[in-house]
C-alpha cells in the first residue's frame, strides 16, 4: 500500500469498547518507509483463519492487554474457532496447562489423511516413555533462502502419525533462540507429538520482514520434507510466546495460496498492533517499556525510531465527536471546586455567582455541604430548636 499524507492511526478495539468517546490518534509523518513497516509488521486476519487459542495476562504491562483484546475481535468477526484466557500473572506465564485442552482437541478433531482417505486422528493424550533428543538443523534451505538452525524432536517410533507443534521463542526479536522452549519440547513428545523449535535474525542483524521469512520459510521447509521429518502435514500448530507469540500470529493470520502454513496457533502475550503498544486505552495503563525509543523492540524491528514519527499524540473522539463548547455567560458559571450546581431541589434554576462575584453558594442536594442543611425548613425547625 502507499501512504498518501498523513496516517491517523486509530486503536479501533478501544473504539468499540467506548464509542465517542476515545481513541488515541497518531498523526504520522508522509510516506514513511518506516510507519509502512510498522503497519505491515502488524496482524491483519484474512478470511477462514485456523483455530486459535490467546493466553494473556490480565496484568501484562509489557505486551498490553489491548493487544490480546484486538486479536480476540478480529477473528470474531470472522468467524473463527477462537479461545482466550486471562492469567493473573504478568508478561509470563506460558504454562503448559494451559494450552494442553487446546492441543488434545486440535489434535483429535482433526483427521489425517492416508492416500487421499480420512481415517480417525489418534489419541494426543496416550503418554509415551522417552528421553527427547533433538537433531539440530543447521544447512536447510528453501528456493535459495538459508533458514537459521532450528531444533527437531522426534515424535516416539511407535506414535502414528504425530501431528506438529512448531515452537517460536520470545526476546523482544532481539534475543532468545531455539533452545528456548520452558519444557514444552519434552512434554509434547512425550504426548506422541514431534516438536520442531524454530530460530529466526534478530533485529540486531536483519529488520522486517526477515523474522517472519525465516520461520515461514521453516515451516515450508518442514513440510516439504517428507521423508526427513516424520507428522502428519494436516496437523500443524505453532507456538509462541511474546515477540514468538506475535510471529505465530502472523503466521496464522496470513495466507499463502488461499491458506495459511499453519493449522493451529497458541500465542502467549504476543503483540498485534505495533503501532499501539505503548498505551492500553480501556485499561488506562502505560507499558513499562518505551516500546517506540530508539532502543525499543518495535523501532529496532522495524528499523527506525518511532517516537519521531510521531507529530501528535493526543485524546480525540472518533465516531460521535463532542459538540463545541458553547459560550458561557458570567451567570452560567459554576465554581466545580466549591460544589456548586445550577439547579435547586425540585430543578428550580438557582442563582449562580459570577466570576467575579466572591460569594459562593454550595448545592443544596449535597449533605456534604458544611454549614448549610438542605432546605429552608429544615434550617427553621434548627433555628426553634436552637432557641
Amino acid at each position: 500500500y502507499e501512504v498518501v499524507g498523513k496516517i491517523n492511526y486509530i486503536s479501533d478495539y478501544d473504539a468499540v469498547q467506548s464509542p465517542g468517546k476515545c481513541c488515541w490518534h497518531y498523526d504520522w509523518e508522509e510516506s514513511d518507509p518506516c510507519v509502512k513497516k510498522a503497519h505491515d509488521a502488524s496482524i491483519t486476519v484474512a478470511d477462514h483463519p485456523p483455530p486459535f487459542l490467546i493466553v494473556h495476562g490480565k496484568n501484562d504491562l509489557t505486551v498490553l492487554p489491548n493487544q490480546a483484546r484486538w486479536l480476540y475481535r478480529k477473528l470474531m468477526n470472522k468467524k473463527g474457532n477462537v479461545r482466550q484466557i486471562w492469567h493473573t500473572s504478568g508478561h509470563g506465564g506460558v504454562d503448559f496447562h494451559h494450552a494442553k485442552p487446546f492441543l488434545d482437541q486440535f489434535c483429535s478433531s482433526r483427521a489425517p489423511s492416508q492416500n487421499g482417505t480420512a481415517v480417525q486422528a489418534p489419541s494426543c493424550s496416550e503418554t509415551y516413555n522417552v528421553r527427547p533428543a533433538p537433531r539440530r538443523v543447521n544447512n536447510a534451505s528453501l528456493h535459495g533462502h538459508a533458514i537459521p538452525m532450528f531444533a527437531f524432536f522426534d515424535a516416539p517410533q511407535n506414535a502414528p502419525d504425530p501431528a506438529l507443534l512448531v515452537w517460536i521463542h520470545g526476546g523482544a526479536w532481539m534475543g532468545g533462540s531455539p533452545d528456548s522452549t520452558n519444557g514444552w519440547q519434552e512434554s509434547m513428545v512425550r504426548y506422541g507429538w514431534a516438536v520442531a523449535s524454530l530460530g529466526y535474525r534478530h533485529s540486531q542483524e536483519a529488520k522486517w520482514p526477515a523474522q517472519f521469512v525465516d520461520v515461514a520459510s521453516a515451516v515450508a521447509y518442514l513440510r516439504n520434507e517428507v521423508e526427513s521429518f516424520r507428522f502428519d502435514r494436516s496437523r500443524v500448530v505453532a507456538v509462541g510466546f511474546s515477540s514468538g507469540g506475535h510471529l505465530v500470529n502472523v503466521l496464522g493470520t496470513r495466507q499463502f495460496l488461499g491458506s495459511t502454513l499453519v493449522d493451529g496457533v497458541v500465542t502467549y502475550s504476543g503483540p498485534t498492533q505495533l503501532l499501539t503498544m505503548d498505551y492500553d486505552l480501556q485499561l488506562k495503563v502505560k507499558s513499562t517499556l518505551n516500546h517506540f525509543a530508539a532502543n525499543g523492540p518495535e523501532s529496532a524491528l522495524v528499523g527506525c525510531k518511532l517516537s519521531d514519527r510521531i507529530s501528535n499524540f493526543t485524546h480525540v473522539p472518533t465516531e460521535h465527536p463532542a459538540p463545541a463548547p458553547a459560550v458561557q455567560t458570567p451567570h452560567e458559571l459554576v465554581n466545580k471546586k466549591m460544589n456548586t450546581h445550577p439547579t435547586g431541589p425540585k430543578g428550580r434554576v438557582r442563582d449562580v455567582p459570577t466570576s467575579h462575584n466572591k460569594r459562593v453558594f454550595p448545592d443544596p442536594r449535597s449533605t456534604k455541604s458544611k454549614g448549610h442543611l438542605r432546605n429552608r425548613s429544615q434550617q427553621t425547625a434548627k433555628k426553634r430548636g436552637g432557641e
